[in-house]
């Protein structure tokens, strides 16, 4: 029997250290910290637009407050109205997809009525029923008055 000829080990190989190269490190820095600077001076230059929602909301808002313009965003009038001693704000002309949301937001701060009808509940629901069975609805808002809070009913 012949002997196997000895087999040698494979070199071990020492792990060789990375080259920590500070340049880079910093670079990715300067990188990082000019993106972030770059985007918030965009941001800052470009403020928030409201969409017609917001727009239209706070237009009602501001009649609240005293008159406002005669027109809403939409092109529809706007106005106040005294109705069995409270006041309510008026915008006609509202489309039915605003409609809905402007309801639900106003419900919030008082009590809205959609054409003649003013919901028990206002339910996304519902309040789209009375808003796309109208041709052009005309949303009531009587708001909260100040202090009065209903949430204990």
């Amino acid at each position: 029997m012949a002997i196997a000829p000895a087999r040698s080990k494979p070199p071990i190989r020492r792990a060789v250290k990375a080259r920590r190269r500070p340049g880079r490190a910093v670079a990715g820095l300067v990188l990082a910290v000019v993106v972030v600077v770059a985007g918030g001076a965009w941001l800052a230059s470009h403020p928030a637009e409201l969409s017609g929602v917001e727009v239209i909301e706070r237009q009602m808002l501001d009649w609240n407050a005293g008159p406002g313009p005669d027109r809403h965003i939409f092109g529809g009038r706007l106005s106040a109205i005294t109705r069995r001693g409270h006041r309510l704000i008026v915008a006609d002309d509202v489309p039915p997809e605003v409609c809905v949301s402007l309801a639900v937001r106003l419900s919030r701060r008082g009590v809205v009525s959609i054409g003649d009808v003013t919901p028990q509940r206002v339910s996304a629901s519902r309040v789209s029923q009375l808003c796309h069975g109208e041709k052009s609805p005309q949303i009531a808002w009587e708001p909260r008055e100040e202090g009065a809070d209903d949430r204990g009913k």
